[in-house]
């Protein structure tokens, strides 16, 4: 179960060229970078006091990933430890028996639970926010959810897109269509 794009802002001092990387969780509000000592940073305060709780639950295990917003070449180029915008996801690992309390914990902070990207542990995937959950002897390993979901088509962002408005405005005149018999009424005097 994966907690996608919680806001944060991350210091990188001569960091190499991945702009995602993967931290370590310290307290509700900071994080520190996992094999990169020389990586820290700041959570943003809305999503503390949910993040707290995750970390006051001792049969929970996080796994957290900081991926960079901003170009890296802007990046490369300062060479101060300027606080850079951020995300972080957080796998959360947990025993069955507090499956649906955490589900309906986290819903009470608006957050619901996303497919992983990444395999940390090859467990049982069950997620309260799936309807396929529901059977826990059913479901899948998270492997297969990973190679599922890696296995799917990249779509590529429309970097021009017409203009809605220019559309709609068109200078070609359409034919007039015959009124369907159904609809046609009878004048009378």
């Amino acid at each position: 179960m994966q907690i996608m794009a919680i806001a944060a802002r991350c210091e990188c001092r001569d960091s190499n060229d991945t702009s995602s990387f993967l931290v370590q969780i310290d307290s509700s509000d900071r994080f520190s970078g996992k094999d990169q000592p020389n990586v820290r940073g700041r959570i943003l305060s809305e999503s503390g006091q949910m993040i707290q709780g995750l970390l006051d639950e001792p049969t929970l295990m996080l796994f957290a990933s900081c991926t960079l917003d901003g170009e890296l070449t802007t990046r490369k180029s300062s060479r101060s430890s300027v606080p850079w915008p951020c995300v972080l996801d957080i796998t959360v690992y947990g025993p069955l028996d507090i499956f649906d309390e955490i589900g309906s914990w986290l819903q009470e902070y608006d957050v619901y639970l996303q497919d992983p990207q990444v395999c940390h542990l090859d467990v049982r995937y069950c997620n309260p926010h799936r309807m396929s959950s529901d059977d826990v002897d059913s479901c899948p390993l998270l492997s297969e959810i990973v190679s599922q979901i890696s296995g799917l088509i990249h779509l590529d962002d429309i970097t021009e897109r017409p203009d809605l408005l220019e559309i709609l405005s068109s200078r070609i005149n359409l034919e007039e269509s015959q009124q369907p018999t159904a609809v046609r009424t009878v004048l009378k005097r």
